[in-house]
């Protein structure tokens, strides 16, 4: 297995022999500046600034990307690494300002701390109830709710940090983000370390890491802007690490507790067939999914299902925001229709994305454990391409992905995808057509480029 040397560019140009020394004080400065706008982020700007928000995040990003151009040493990289934790913890004590999700967190920890089950309980119909005034959810957690007639659709993971946060500051909203944020912070110092023994054990260059640690997307959306990605993709990564080590059982379970935070890993499974068989696939799905079954089990009764079904089911035909291929069906079916056809859309969009995943498992090169990155990098991408809501944090796990599968589009994506905050700079929102079409064309670019020259310009590997 090919190793590679500590001191090594992360991005550099085919042919391209020479390197980028960084000085201390270069570091130093290149972190102080970062830490400057991270704490801007954190507690001044507003998703309603957005040139303020545009310009912290192009500074934060340029930064980044010009970071990635240098040779490192082993002690240069471990301090980034200790600065990468550094920014995240800089939003300890801040409301997020770039989502309002969580007051449904907030929402949900209240009523399960007071012993009602969150499934059950749609927030418009329960608002005005003495149980709702004695769990302290009416009010102001209930105004700011985005999501009044939809039952949560959060899975028990969450739920039980939600119902955590909610018993140690049953009455204090930041003192409840900060218990999330808290086991937000830690999972993401669990993602760090797991990327750098994966690297090693793969043999790539461990300066990679970087491309994760630094990702100002990753910090301003997961540890900034409460958002669970951030415990899922620990999961994940931990699921890979124990497969590496021979551990199936527990990477199983571990892969069981990623789908019990977010549900979608679930579609991450069919990479699995041609890496190790059906039986072992199965065996390997029956784990993950009993220990998911198993935690929602406190949940469950005779309407858990139908609530939760009709609220995801609901979230996909409603919703939109920063889509890319249903914003040309839509656009489509009004030429046609006259009307936005959403519900027939999101069930072709649905099979397109179940066919693509399945056509590209199917005809995988050379599967192995060491490539499955690259493989969840192109399913997620085929989920993202067919769904009607993407927001900012929904690219995340292609970051985490791209650390080892070599791409770059996916950094690109991170960079552009800032620009779907436009929609909220004003009240009632509105999406910039302008602004998505210049936020994909700049995804397709860089895809095509990468397909097309991968010889070009790419991630050391």
């Amino acid at each position: 297995m090919e190793r590679f040397p500590n001191a090594a560019p992360i991005v550099q140009n085919e042919g391209d022999k020479t390197t980028k020394q960084l000085s201390f004080k270069g570091m130093i400065a290149l972190s102080f500046i970062s830490l400057i706008g991270y704490y801007l982020l954190a507690y001044h700007i507003l998703r309603t600034q957005t040139i303020a928000l545009y310009m912290t995040f192009a500074v934060l990003f340029f930064i980044y990307a010009w970071l990635m151009e240098f040779d490192l040493s082993k002690n240069q990289l471990y301090l980034l690494l200790l600065t990468a934790l550094c920014f995240r913890a800089v939003f300890l004590l801040s409301t997020p300002h770039l989502s309002d999700d969580y007051f449904r967190f907030i929402w949900d920890g209240r009523l399960s701390a007071h012993g009602i089950n969150p499934f059950n309980v749609l927030p418009g119909h329960f608002a005005q109830s003495q149980q709702a005034l004695d769990a302290g959810v009416s009010g102001s957690v209930y105004a700011s709710l985005n999501s009044k007639n939809y039952y949560t659709i959060y899975p028990p993971v969450m739920q039980g940090i939600f119902w955590l946060a909610a018993k140690i500051f049953p009455h204090n909203i930041l003192g409840g983000i900060v218990i999330m944020r808290l086991f937000i912070f830690l999972a993401e110092a669990g993602s760090i370390f797991l990327i750098h023994r994966l690297l090693i054990l793969f043999g790539k260059n461990k300066n990679l890491i970087l491309l994760y640690a630094w990702n100002p997307l990753v910090i301003a959306e997961l540890t900034g802007n409460l958002h669970f990605e951030a415990i899922m993709l620990f999961f994940l990564l931990l699921a890979v690490y124990l497969w590496v080590k021979k551990e199936v059982g527990w990477s199983a379970l571990a892969f069981g507790l990623a789908v019990s935070v977010k549900l979608l890993p679930f579609m991450l499974l069919p990479a699995l067939i041609r890496r190790i068989g059906w039986k072992k696939t199965i065996g390997y799905g029956i784990i993950s999914l009993g220990i998911t079954a198993l935690l929602f089990l406190p949940f469950m009764d005779a309407v858990f299902i139908k609530h939760i079904s009709s609220s995801i089911g609901l979230y996909f035909k409603k919703f939109e925001f920063n889509a890319s291929l249903f914003y040309v069906i839509r656009w489509l079916g009004f030429q046609v229709k006259g009307y936005d056809i959403i519900y027939t859309a999101t069930k072709y969009l649905t099979l397109l994305g179940v066919f693509s995943i399945v056509v590209y498992t199917w005809k995988e090169k050379m599967p192995r454990i060491q490539n499955v990155f690259t493989a969840w990098m192109w399913i997620w991408l085929f989920y993202l391409a067919c769904s009607t809501i993407v927001h900012p944090w929904y690219v995340t796990p292609l970051v985490a992905f791209a650390v080892f599968s070599g791409y770059r589009f996916p950094i690109v994506w991170s960079g552009a995808i800032i620009l779907s905050y436009f929609t909220y700079r004003q009240m009632p929102y509105h999406e910039s057509m302008a602004l998505i079409i210049l936020e994909y064309g700049m995804v397709i670019a860089a895809i095509v480029w990468e397909i097309r020259m991968p010889s070009k310009l790419k991630i050391k590997k």
